[in-house]
């Protein structure tokens, strides 16, 4: 029955190729042994070719990662806007101010306790001291015309002084924490209990000072600092203590807040304002106003 099978030896394809057919014959045992392969010589041009490969590799990998950084930290500036600065962020020129964001008590009670400065009645000291704190006597800080855009700065319709010979170079501002800590001020000087010591301390710069423009300076500080407050929205608490056996509670008004540190605000614009009212005038075709806004 083995005689019926049938031998396909010879129409088979052979598995070996030419040269190891050869070296098979030539082999005693007639076996085949497949020879090592020759290690591939890497040639100068492809050692560049992969180098250079690697370096494109590795450029390439470190602007993605520092373009994600950047997408990364812009995203998350958007995301962490708050009600302490505008919407178009912090202005360039103030980025080297302090303005880490600390835990800080603020202790306003009823009673003078802690005997501060700023609660004095018919006080020089006090006057002085309110001065130094809103800075407003020393000028305006001058915003470089490149960065005009990115502080929320209209070319066309702000005033820009362009004397290099006096080193007034810029756009006059000044900044909406010592304004609005101005604000108060005029509120604090215009109380009843301190009308006239008021009109005694600024007898002379308020002889120039129409009484409706005083009454105008006040509204405007009171409607500023309402809208101003309504935007902040203090999410602050304020807990109640009872005030005696009767039911009467009264506030606590010693309570944590989140603050900047408004100190390195004042030394800043006290270090850098310029004080140059009627020293820069207008130029031919600036945005002129003829009466207060």
């Amino acid at each position: 029955m083995y005689s019926e099978l049938k031998d396909d030896s010879a129409s088979s394809p052979s598995l070996l190729s030419e040269r190891e057919r050869e070296d098979s014959d030539g082999d005693s045992d007639n076996t085949y042994s497949p020879r090592p392969p020759r290690p591939r010589q890497w040639t100068t041009g492809r050692w560049i070719a992969v180098l250079i490969s690697s370096l494109l590799l590795t450029n390439t990998t470190s602007i993605l990662i520092a373009s994600h950084r950047v997408l990364s930290r812009n995203s998350t500036t958007q995301h962490q806007a708050t009600v302490f600065e505008p919407p178009t962020g912090i202005p360039l020129f103030l980025h080297n101010i302090s303005l880490t964001l600390k835990p800080e008590l603020i202790y306003a009670p009823f009673y003078d306790h802690t005997d501060s400065i700023y609660r004095k009645h018919n006080s020089p000291e006090t006057e002085l001291a309110w001065r130094e704190l809103t800075q407003l006597d020393a000028g305006y800080i001058l915003v470089p015309k490149e960065q005009a855009q990115q502080a929320d700065i209209d070319p066309a319709r702000h005033a820009y002084w362009d004397d290099p010979d006096k080193g007034l170079v810029g756009h006059p501002v000044r900044l909406e924490a010592t304004h609005q800590l101005h604000c108060l001020n005029v509120l604090r000087r215009y109380s009843y209990f301190h009308y006239n010591y008021t009109l005694e301390y600024d007898r002379e710069p308020l002889k120039v000072v129409p009484i409706s423009n005083r009454a105008l300076h006040v509204d405007h500080c009171v409607e500023f600092l309402r809208r101003r407050l309504m935007c902040t929205s203090d999410m602050g608490l304020l807990p109640y203590i009872w005030l005696g056996n009767d039911g009467d509670v009264v506030a606590d008004f010693s309570r944590m807040h989140t603050c900047r540190n408004y100190e390195s605000v004042r030394s800043f614009v006290k270090k850098h304002a310029e004080e140059a009212d009627g020293r820069v005038k207008p130029k031919d075709g600036d945005y002129i106003l003829y009466d207060y806004i």
